[in-house]
């Protein structure tokens, strides 16, 4: 298996194991819809009070449900990348037992 097609491979597993399923498309191609795009630009504008500046006093409801969804699918994923992370930080990981004493062989490999 190529380099390539193994990280393509790699990342549709994360994907799964943190959304809850694989995507049937590329990922990527989502940001070409219209729809995709105006939930992007409206997500900077998602604090509480501010989405008026971007989408007048009444939303779409459309547009308020696409960036609930984004921002789940944001703090889901960033929950995973610090669950990560923290997996593979090597000051959290339990020191190694200490090897044992006592009479050893001359010549004797343990293994």
């Amino acid at each position: 298996m190529s380099k390539r097609l193994a990280s393509i491979k790699g990342e549709l597993g994360a994907v799964k194991r943190v959304m809850g399923l694989a995507p049937d498309t590329c990922p990527w191609n989502a940001f070409a819809d219209p729809e995709v795009g105006e939930v992007l630009r409206g997500y900077d504008f998602s604090e509480p009070g501010q989405l008026a500046f971007y989408a007048g006093d009444d939303p779409s409801w459309r547009l308020v449900e696409g960036i609930q969804h984004y921002h789940r699918a944001v703090r889901i994923a960033r929950a995973d990348v610090d669950k990560v992370r923290k997996a593979n930080d090597p000051s959290k990981k339990p020191p190694r037992p200490p090897r044992p004493r006592g009479m050893v062989s001359k010549g004797v490999q343990r293994g």
